[in-house]
């Protein structure tokens, strides 16, 4: 059964229902429903019912705890931590080695409070805001001091400081870095006054695996003139060296035309 299936056998159940009945169709649902999915779905049925509002004064506090941590792993403070281990292979001067990263608590968490925040601006409709949020998360580039390998010295020294960009660091973070692109490709399709092919573009870039469908329907509107978008997107990456990526949104518009 698939989804469109299963919501027409809901209706049409929930419709035929009393109303004792119709309280634990909607617990059963309930006790299905991940809990990261919950204010999404509030937020779905407050806009429904016209009453969707964000806190302000939740969104300036966040808002300020980010630029907070953000500050700190500037000045040093939050950063990940990588080391080298050889690998058991050699070059001709010296020992090849193999770099191992990981955050560390303090950047999980600012990674973790970035992410949800630029989500719950999706949820409620403040699509050019989220973009912001996912363009700092994205493209910054991220503080990280080379130590020694554990099994080597127990005293942290650190040997180098760079920085990295999360596709470095894709397999250390607290999240799908695909996950998050496809969030931010969503907030570009709703959102207003900007050049979407190339926001949808540079997120694109960052995935490892291509699932733009899998976008259309992370936030609380649906995704509208689907056609008309994969037209201009095509022309947008016939002037661009990314034949994968093209290919990748002919197949798309080919199957669409098909269904």
């Amino acid at each position: 059964m698939n989804k469109q299936e299963f919501i027409v056998l809901l209706k049409e159940n929930f419709m035929k229902a009393s109303s004792s009945k119709k309280e634990k169709i909607i617990e059963i649902i309930g006790k299905e429903i991940p809990v990261y999915q919950y204010d999404k779905i509030k937020c779905h049925i407050d806009d429904i019912n016209g009453t969707l509002q964000i806190n302000n004064a939740w969104k300036n506090d966040t808002k300020k705890e980010i630029d907070k941590l953000y500050q700190q792993m500037q000045d040093g403070d939050i950063y990940f931590k990588c080391y080298a281990v050889e690998d058991g292979t050699y070059c001709y001067y010296d020992a090849n080695e193999e770099i191992y990263y990981y955050a560390t608590a303090q950047m999980d968490k600012l990674l973790y409070i970035t992410y949800n925040f630029a989500k719950e601006l999706i949820y409620y409709k403040e699509y050019n805001e989220a973009l912001k949020v996912f363009d700092m998360l994205l493209f910054t580039a991220y503080t990280c001091n080379e130590v020694a390998a554990p099994v080597y010295d127990d005293f942290d020294s650190i040997y180098n400081v760079f920085n990295v960009h999360l596709s470095d660091v894709r397999d250390e973070l607290p999240f799908n870095l695909d996950d998050v692109c496809l969030h931010a490709i969503y907030a570009t399709l709703l959102s207003k006054n900007i050049d979407k092919c190339e926001y949808i573009y540079k997120y694109l870039e960052l995935c490892r695996v291509y699932k733009l469908p899998e976008s259309f329907d992370l936030g609380i509107e649906s995704v509208k003139n689907i056609d008309l978008f994969y037209k201009k997107f095509i022309t947008y990456l016939q002037n661009k060296n990314n034949q994968p990526m093209l290919n990748y949104i002919l197949e798309l518009y080919k199957q669409k035309d098909e269904n």
